[in-house]
């Protein structure tokens, strides 16, 4: 089944060389340069604390090659207003910073 883009997070390696990212998919992932992944959820919600040690080294790791201009966050999974009667609404913040609601389409 395919999932929604909506629902995923894409990132992309932007280091120059393939690289080996452990912390993504189930066993880690290697992605070319330029390459892009896939994967259903927030990247950061997967390190919950369900296996503490390994969770804050997968979390160290993605946090270094983040600030380390290695790896780059295309898309995340934007937030569902659980308030909002009818139509799912999310709050997005636009390039030019300013704040808007607007009304998601899980039909793609």
């Amino acid at each position: 089944m395919a999932f929604p883009t909506q629902l995923c997070t894409v990132v992309k390696n932007i280091s120059g060389v393939s690289r080996f990212f452990a912390y993504l998919g189930a066993h880690g992932v290697t992605l070319a340069n330029n390459g892009t992944y896939s994967e259903l959820g927030n990247l950061g919600s997967k390190f919950s604390g369900q296996r503490p040690s390994y969770d804050a080294r997968m979390a160290a790791a993605l946090a270094s090659d983040l600030q380390g201009a290695k790896l780059q966050i295309i898309q995340t999974p934007r937030s569902i207003d659980p308030a909002a009667s009818g139509t799912p609404k999310a709050a997005v913040i636009n390039a030019s910073d300013q704040f808007a609601v607007e009304t998601l389409d899980y039909s793609s």
